[in-house]
């Protein structure tokens, strides 16, 4: 079993990020980025719902502040493996993904 990670390290990574990231608002269905665009940025959702679609069909949702989203940012690949598109008029943190690398390494 893996070492627990400190509460406080988490709520500092968290802050960096939204600081170094940008507000965006979505309004009802509007794409937040398409399955197999580059992946450019990380995403916070402060809140709304976002639906993440495979073959039109909707395979999950992040319906909670701080859920995080668009983790193939960080990946080798670099591409969205999903669409993602805001169910309801949604805030998200968008944090590009140089400055996401930086800030967990």
């Amino acid at each position: 079993m893996g070492k627990k990670i400190d509460v406080s390290i988490i709520k500092t990574i968290v802050e960096e990020m939204v600081i170094t990231g940008s507000r965006v608002v979505c309004d009802r269905n509007q794409v937040v980025y398409e399955k197999g665009a580059a992946a450019e940025y990380l995403y916070i959702l402060e809140q709304g719902d976002i639906d993440f679609i495979d073959d039109e069909v909707v395979r999950f949702s992040v319906t909670h502040f701080g859920d995080v989203f668009g983790w193939s940012s960080l990946s080798e690949t670099g591409i969205y493996t999903n669409k993602a598109i805001s169910r309801t008029i949604s805030s998200v943190i968008q944090i590009p993904k140089d400055a996401a690398k930086d800030i967990l390494h």
